[in-house]
């Protein structure tokens, strides 16, 4: 019978499957200095993904290989000097669009392991040109940071069109797919393509996890900057809490116990409770308080049989792969990681029990891990978009990041 240090090995022999090299610019794939990993062995997804490579990364530095994360990252910083910022991934049709901001945090994880000081003090202007990407280009009246697009009104055509045959009809006239497509592109650098919680309306919200990854790198931006004994440390900081402060302030929900997106153009939040709150919980709030509220109250709500679902069960106008029931690994993360900060280890552990075991019987099913989990099941009878593909990426990462912390018995 196999055992999950059985389903540890199988990954730790098979991060090699996924590893690719682009040394120049050939047809839309874009070239990248050093080799990297792709989210899947074969089939789907066949380039590097943004927010993707933080969680393939983790489950990289638990198998002891620092020396190909950190080419991971280097890949992401040069995409930055080229483009001002991280791409989706490395294809041209993807330069309109970013991914949640998790560079930041693959420096972090990577220097907290090698201690280079002086490869840390070459990617800090990196990731702070790509703050000002975020505060420039992705700003709001509020205060906080939104998901946009800065591509052609022929590029948000073209993903009007793309989505209506490839997803799901679009049934709005098309004098409105040129703004519908921007709301789909900027829904797609949510990482969340595509989910109730942004429906057709994506640039008006301010997204909660958004924010709480901003507010993590300006932090750490600061505490860099002091480490190798530059200026304005303090003013990074300063920035960090504020955004954090403002998080609280607009997002926390008093009557549900979880932080919502916040609707910067309608002035309110977005009543639609999801997991995104569980970055609030890592990266967010420094409120014990509504960390334990958030624990007993939200959290109920949403943890089912194989992990942490996407979007509070609802009624729903049509089929969206970023909702319930579906169990997508970076929410099972951030969530764990979350409690974990704040104290609440019983809470995390059932989190991870959950999904690691439904991830594990998959796997023993199967022989392949896979992109998403149904979270009420424990099975693979997800709602999908596309035809769900078996990945490595981000599932084999945070399953080995889980299991070697000795989360997931």
């Amino acid at each position: 019978m196999p055992t999950p240090a059985d389903l540890d090995a199988w990954i730790r022999a098979h991060w090699d499957d996924t590893l690719r090299q682009s040394p120049k610019d050939e047809g839309s794939l874009l070239a990248l200095a050093r080799p990297y990993t792709v989210p899947c062995a074969d089939g789907m997804f066949q380039e590097l993904y943004y927010w993707d490579t933080y969680y393939t990364c983790e489950g990289l530095i638990a198998h002891g290989r620092v020396a190909l994360a950190k080419d991971n990252a280097e890949c992401l910083l040069g995409m930055v000097d080229r483009f001002g910022f991280v791409p989706n991934g490395n294809r041209s049709y993807y330069v309109t669009r970013s991914q949640p901001p998790h560079l930041a945090l693959m420096v972090s994880r990577i220097h907290a392991v090698t201690g280079d000081d002086a490869w840390l003090a070459a990617a800090l202007p990196r990731i702070e040109r790509e703050v000002a990407f975020w505060r420039t280009l992705r700003s709001s009246p509020c205060g906080l940071a939104s998901y946009g697009v800065h591509g052609t009104d022929g590029d948000a055509q073209g993903t009007t069109e793309w989505v209506h045959q490839n997803r799901f009809p679009i049934t709005q006239p098309r004098e409105a797919w040129i703004d519908i497509g921007r709301d789909l592109t900027a829904s797609c650098e949510s990482g969340w393509d595509f989910t109730p919680r942004f429906g057709f309306d994506c640039r008006s919200i301010c997204p909660v996890d958004l924010n709480c990854l901003l507010a993590a790198t300006e932090d750490l931006v600061g505490l860099w900057r002091e480490r190798l004994g530059l200026p304005a440390a303090l003013a990074w900081r300063a920035a960090a809490a504020a955004r954090r402060a403002r998080v609280d302030e607009l997002c926390w929900d008093e009557a549900s116990g979880t932080w919502l997106d916040w609707d910067w153009r309608r002035g309110e939040r977005r009543m639609m409770p999801s997991a995104a709150a569980a970055y609030a919980l890592w990266l967010g709030t420094e409120s014990p308080e509504r960390a334990r509220r958030w624990a007993a109250q939200a959290l109920p709500r949403l943890l089912f049989k194989g992990g942490i679902t996407t979007c509070e069960p609802g009624p729903r106008s049509q089929t969206w792969q970023w909702d319930h029931p579906n169990a997508w690994p970076p929410l099972q993360y951030a969530a764990v990681m979350g409690l974990l900060r704040h104290g609440l280890e019983a809470e995390a552990r059932q989190i991870a029990k959950a999904w690691c075991q439904a991830a594990f019987n998959a796997w023993v099913a199967t022989g392949r891990l896979w992109e998403k989990i149904n979270c009420v099941t424990g099975g693979l009878d997800v709602k999908d978009e596309y035809p769900m593909p078996p990945m490595l990426g981000w599932t084999a990462g945070t399953w080995a990041h889980l299991h070697h912390l000795k989360l997931d018995a």
